[in-house]
Formats: C-alpha cells, sequence, structure tokens
C-alpha cells in the first residue's frame, strides 16, 4: 500500500490544525482573560503556544514536501513517524480525558470544529504509527 498520499493529507490536516489554532484565541478570549494572569505566565503562554505552532507548521511541511522521504523506512524516518505519532496521540488524550469544553460548544461551528480536531488527531496517530511500522 502506497502511503505517500497519506502522509501528504497528514500534513495538510496538520496546516488545517493551525487555522483551529488561530481562530482559539478569540474563542477563548484571550483579550480579556490574557491580562487577567501575572506578566511572565502570560508571556510563557504565548511562547508555549507558538513553539506548538512552529512544531505543526514544521511537521505539516515535512509530510508535505518530503511524504516519500518520511517513508523510506530508515532508522531516522521510523523514530520521526513515531514521535508524530506520540505528539498526537498526547494531544489526542488531552483533547478525550483532560479539556473540558462545556461552554465552548454551545454553535454548530464550534461542535463541528471540536469533533473534527478529534478526528484530525486520530488520524494522526494512526497514519504515522503506520508509517513507523513500514
Amino acid at each position: 500500500m502506497d502511503f505517500t498520499k497519506f502522509m501528504v493529507i497528514g500534513g495538510i490536516l496538520q496546516l488545517g490544525v493551525l487555522i483551529a489554532a488561530g481562530i482559539l484565541p478569540i474563542v477563548l478570549d484571550w483579550k480579556t482573560n490574557m491580562p487577567k494572569l501575572p506578566k511572565l505566565q502570560a508571556q510563557i503562554f504565548k511562547v508555549y503556544a507558538l513553539y506548538i505552532c512552529i512544531m505543526i507548521l514544521s511537521i505539516g511541511g515535512m509530510c508535505i514536501v518530503y511524504a516519500d522521504e518520511m517513508l523510506a523506512g530508515t532508522p531516522l524516518t521510523k523514530a520521526l513517524c513515531f514521535f508524530v505519532a506520540f505528539f498526537w496521540g498526547v494531544r489526542l488524550m488531552f483533547q478525550l480525558f483532560y479539556y473540558d469544553p462545556t461552554g465552548y460548544l454551545d454553535r454548530g461551528f464550534y461542535r463541528v470544529g471540536y469533533h473534527g480536531l478529534t478526528a484530525v488527531f486520530t488520524y494522526q496517530v494512526f497514519i504515522f504509527a503506520a508509517a513507523g511500522l513500514v
């Protein structure tokens, strides 16, 4: 089975996650809520968010541009695929068992987005775990 198209789709979906990340500050009203935090905590929070976005952008870009190489089956590419599966697996666990979206899923758009992200995270876990086994 040729996983190349699944890898490219995974990369595109990861870039789509960044769109959701761009909407999140509006949904969570960061303009109102961030100033309530001590300055250092707000700064650290923003830096963490930026680093996560950089990570997702990098992984997504690699999956689109280097899909064939990501599936080469070398020890390095297998390790990278398992790392990405782990990265999204941890994010999926937070989505399912830690985050409490109560009060934020009052609109159909937000419900679809939340559950759509859950589907994307699940896709990433399975595709990258499978790619690591190639």
